[in-house]
C-alpha cells in the first residue's frame, strides 16, 4: 500500500515523534529509509550501462519526493539485537570510561583512524591529531553523556531526534539515525526520550490504520505504540 510520506509529515508532523523508554526496544533494523536504500541499490547496479551521476541523482530525488511511509515486507531490513551492535558496545564502553576517556575504545579507534587515514570523522566533525580527538571526546561525547544523565533528553540541543520503524507485529525497532544518543540513554537508564517514526511495515499499517487517508486512525495507532513503550 502506497502511503505518501511527505503528505503525512505535513499533516501530523509532531505526532510522528513519540516518547519512549529506550530500554524496551530490543532490535535495530538498519536504515531509517529502506525504500530509498532499495532504489539506491538498483541505481548502483545500472552504473555499468553508462547512466550519468546526474541522472541517478535526479531519479533518487524523485523517489525521495514520493517516498512511501509504508514499507513492503520484501524491503523491511533484517532485525539485529541492539546488544550485539558494535556501536552499542562502543557507547557502553565510553559511558563506563567517561572519567578516563583515553582508556575507551572510541578514543583509541579515532586515533587509529588518524594514523591510518590521516583523519578521523564523526558526522561533520573532522579530527586530524590527538588534540582534536581529545576535544571531541571531552566537549562532545562526555558532555552528551553528562547532559543526558543530568537533564534527560533535551530537544533544544538538537533539532532532530533518533528514528525508529514499526514492524509487522507492532514492535518498535531502532533505525539508523541518532543511534549514539539513543544508546547513551539506554545505557544510563534515561527515560523517556523521543524517536521519530520514519516508516512502518505494510502489514502493521493495513491492520491498524487501513486507509492512507485515515489520519485519525494513524494518530491513535501511534499513541498506542507510545503507551506500550513508555
Amino acid at each position: 500500500m502506497y502511503v505518501p510520506k511527505k503528505i503525512l509529515k505535513f499533516l501530523i508532523d509532531s505526532k510522528l515523534v513519540i516518547w519512549i523508554d529506550p530500554g524496551k526496544v530490543d532490535y535495530h533494523v538498519g536504515s531509517k529509509r529502506p525504500n530509498i536504500i532499495k532504489i539506491k541499490n538498483k541505481l548502483s547496479r545500472l552504473e555499468h550501462i553508462g547512466n550519468s551521476k546526474a541522472a541517478r541523482r535526479y531519479v533518487l530525488r524523485f523517489y525521495k519526493a514520493v517516498e512511501s511511509f509504508s514499507i513492503a515486507s520484501t524491503d523491511y531490513q533484517e532485525m539485529r539485537l541492539i546488544e550485539g551492535d558494535q556501536k552499542f558496545h562502543k557507547v557502553q564502553d565510553i559511558v563506563a570510561n567517561r572519567d578516563n576517556f583515553t582508556d575507551s575504545f572510541w578514543y583509541n579507534s579515532l586515533l587509529q583512524d588518524i594514523a591510518t587515514n590521516g583523519v578521523a570523522k564523526h558526522k561533520k566533525i573532522y579530527m586530524r591529531d590527538k588534540h582534536d580527538v581529545e576535544m571531541f571526546m571531552s566537549s562532545y561525547v562526555v558532555e552528551l553523556i553528562d547532559s543526558l544523565e543530568r537533564d534527560g533528553y533535551d530537544m533544544t540541543k538538537g533539532k532532530q531526534c533518533g528514528s525508529a520503524l514499526i514492524g509487522a507485529d507492532g514492535a518498535l525497532h531502532k533505525s539508523g539515525s541518532g543511534d549514539h544518543r539513543f544508546y547513551c540513554a539506554r545505557v544510563l537508564g534515561v527515560s523517556p526520550i523521543p524517536v521519530a517514526i520514519s516508516g512502518v511495515h505494510e502489514d502493521w499499517f493495513a491492520k491498524n490504520v487501513g486507509s492512507p487517508f485515515n489520519i485519525r486512525g494513524l494518530k491513535a495507532a501511534l499513541a498506542e505504540i507510545e503507551k506500550k513503550y513508555s
